[in-house]
């Protein structure tokens, strides 16, 4: 009987003998020489007078563990083995935090007399937070008036004693730069608070209150796509000024931001969603405007208290791309966090 491994990319696995150690129990060494994933089976021989049998035992489900299956190599499926280079280590506030989950729009209107900030063109508000959310489609199912209740930073501000009292520690608020929709996913300006929420005053009131309550603010972070309204794509040209966006300029500085199959309205987008034009990570200005040095997406917020961010699909997002906003969340002289959002299998 033998252990079969290989790494990661690499077909062809070496064997390791197992040794009868106890009654019935069969044991092998295998120490992985540098950092990555492995996948291992079990190679089982069996002689027959003069002829040889060949099984091979393998992981049942999902191939992280416990009891497989005896099967064929063609219906061999591996175990998997993560091999980590060194562990990483989060800050204590974190490692030992409670999180509070706040969908700001959603949230509390922290204005005196229940006001809804920067009421914009072609939406509607709802008339009490009572009210069930509802969405205005066309015929092709493509939502044409967003909606919002009009929660905002100043109650976010107004609800620190009651989420302190029920021992947060730290807050993840979902997108909250400028956008068209209520959910924020959909950026239209990554360095502009979304008005109807507030000013970046307010934000720097909230950080400044939340550290004062002894907690924490991680910021979601998203980086795949932009909202085809966007500054940086501007379908239907809301935005003005020197830098025209991709779609209304083909020699606009985002245009090769995107891909076009079919310029200006037939381009990729994420998961086949209009409303989110799929950004090419690759492209030195986007990089510069997520993670450089000045003026960018994470110096800024970061520099105005943010603890942390939230990487949204963060697995669609380029490794190097990760690292990089890694390395500069280091250079901040307080520990930072940075989490990927993965449904999947994260390593």
């Amino acid at each position: 009987m033998e252990l079969m491994v290989h790494p990661d990319r690499q077909m062809t696995s070496e064997n390791y003998p197992l040794h009868l150690v106890a009654a019935g129990i069969y044991q092998a060494t295998f120490t992985p020489t540098k950092a990555g994933l492995y996948y291992y089976y079990f190679k089982i021989v069996i002689q027959h007078d003069d002829q040889q049998a060949v099984y091979f035992y393998g992981a049942a489900d999902d191939g992280f563990g416990g009891p497989g299956r005896l099967t064929t190599i063609d219906n061999l499926k591996s175990y998997q083995l993560t091999c980590y280079q060194k562990p990483a280590v989060s800050p204590e506030w974190y490692r030992n935090g409670v999180f509070y989950q706040i969908f700001p729009d959603r949230f509390y209107n922290g204005n005196p007399n229940g006001e809804i900030n920067a009421r914009r063109k072609n939406t509607f508000i709802y008339a009490t937070p009572e009210d069930t959310p509802y969405y205005i489609k066309n015929q092709a199912g493509e939502v044409v008036r967003w909606d919002f209740f009009g929660g905002n930073l100043q109650g976010i501000i107004a609800k620190i004693p009651y989420l302190k009292k029920l021992g947060i520690t730290g807050i993840y608020l979902n997108p909250i730069f400028f956008a068209s929709s209520s959910h924020r996913y959909d950026t239209n300006d990554y360095l502009k608070i979304d008005p109807i929420l507030g000013t970046e005053a307010d934000f720097k009131e909230l950080t400044q209150q939340l550290h004062q309550a002894g907690m924490h603010l991680i910021l979601d972070g998203v980086f795949n796509h932009v909202g085809k309204d966007s500054k940086y794509f501007n379908a239907q040209q809301l935005f003005y000024g020197a830098d025209q966006g991709a779609a209304q300029d083909p020699h606009s500085p985002y245009r090769d931001w995107f891909d076009f199959e079919n310029y200006p309205t037939d381009y990729e987008s994420w998961w086949g969603v209009k409303d989110l034009p799929r950004v090419n990570k690759n492209q030195p200005a986007f990089r510069q405007l997520i993670y450089g040095t000045e003026n960018s997406v994470i110096q800024k917020w970061t520099d105005l208290g943010v603890d942390g961010w939230r990487l949204d699909v963060a697995d669609e997002l380029p490794d190097d791309f990760i690292q990089k906003i890694h390395q500069r969340l280091q250079e901040f002289s307080t520990k930072k966090v940075l989490l990927g959002e993965v449904w999947e299998d994260a390593s």
